[in-house]
């Protein structure tokens, strides 16, 4: 019950709405609209209205978001959006200490917003930036933009690239994973454009003897993707071993082995191919430790007897990176078949799993 005639009502919506916003801090009309409203309508713009008029937001626009069109439209929460919340019985415990967000900062927010709305419809848990500082105990100043924990409790720390960056920044979040990579062991890095995600990849391998620069590595995964790749994966798949099933079924590879069956088995997925048995690394995460393996590999075959003189059939993205390049030096990497798949083969992988699994649920 309301203690004041004047008191404002927030309908169920606008609370969710709300606590997003202090939660994310910043947030397209499109971000919202796809949460929360999945059917096309007018009634977000007649929603985020009302409640831009009662002063529990504040909306702008982002500038040269979109080419030759207005920009996106963003909406943060006010504090007395905040104060409303609290009106309401709702808990902002922990949320929304610092709600004010610098104009120079939204976009590198929004796209790492992005990333987090995605995986938390796919009921992932998320962090934003100021939660995986605080709990990892991290400079205030660190680029780190989230954490993603996976059903089963696997933790990627975030970071999203746009477009385009300088070799400055990417330098700086490299220091950041390899100084943090005790703490969080892996990590998920989300590209906008070829040009970032391929900067990412050649900066993250090669090595400086006079800066004492040495290749990035973590104590896990470290997967550098392209966004929508990534998430069109995420939403097919369950988990690797499904992917690999469903690329190998797509390029008639056929799979022996998905485990480390042998004493001393360098990876774990055996296959056969054009006739030869074969050890089957999955490169189209473009983790850098997979590269490294595959280098070390090579590097040490002659004295792997037990190997049973396996080559390595080496999957990745169709995009030239340095380290795919790498891939088709014969040799530098005598042991190594590398085929390459594209964006277009990977839709039809993955309409064709989601094809089979709904004939299966009928």
């Amino acid at each position: 019950m309301d203690l004041f005639a004047y008191e404002t009502h927030l309908s169920e919506k606008e609370k969710a709405i709300l606590m997003d916003l202090l939660k994310y801090r910043v947030m397209t009309t499109e971000m919202i609209e796809k949460r929360y409203f999945p059917k096309k309508s007018n009634y977000i713009n007649v929603l985020l209205h009302r409640m831009r008029k009662n002063g529990f937001i504040k909306s702008s626009i982002l500038k040269k978001s979109r080419k030759g069109r207005k920009g996106y439209a963003y909406h943060m929460i006010t504090e007395t959006g905040k104060e409303c919340l609290i009106r309401h019985d709702l808990s902002v415990e922990g949320l929304g200490k610092t709600i004010y967000v610098h104009e120079y900062q939204v976009a590198n927010l929004l796209l790492a917003n992005e990333a987090l709305l995605e995986y938390e419809s796919m009921g992932w848990q998320v962090w934003d930036s100021r939660k995986v500082k605080a709990t990892y105990n991290l400079d205030y100043r660190s680029n780190i933009q989230g954490l993603l924990i996976s059903p089963k409790g696997k933790e990627y720390g975030l970071y999203t690239l746009e477009t385009r960056v300088t070799e400055n920044v990417v330098g700086k979040i490299q220091q950041e994973i390899s100084r943090n990579k005790e703490q969080i062991k892996n990590y998920m890095i989300l590209a906008k454009g070829a040009d970032s995600y391929k900067l990412f990849i050649e900066y993250g391998i090669k090595e400086n003897e006079q800066n004492n620069k040495k290749a990035l590595t973590t104590l896990g995964e470290l997967i550098i993707e392209p966004f929508n790749i990534n998430f069109v994966k995420r939403k097919t798949f369950r988990d690797e071993k499904e992917w690999i099933y469903r690329v190998c079924k797509k390029l008639n590879i056929k799979i022996k082995s998905m485990e480390m069956k042998e004493t001393r088995q360098s990876f774990p997925v055996i296959v056969e191919y054009a006739g030869e048995e074969m050890y089957l690394v999955d490169v189209t995460d473009s983790d850098l430790n997979k590269y490294r393996d595959i280098q070390i590999y090579n590097k040490s075959i002659s004295n792997r007897t037990w190997e049973k003189g396996r080559r390595l059939l080496v999957i990745t993205l169709g995009i030239d990176t340095v380290a795919n390049l790498m891939l088709d030096n014969n040799q530098e990497l005598p042991y190594v078949e590398h085929i390459t798949i594209g964006g277009g083969m990977i839709q039809e992988i993955c309409q064709e799993s989601k094809k089979d699994t709904d004939i299966v649920n009928k």
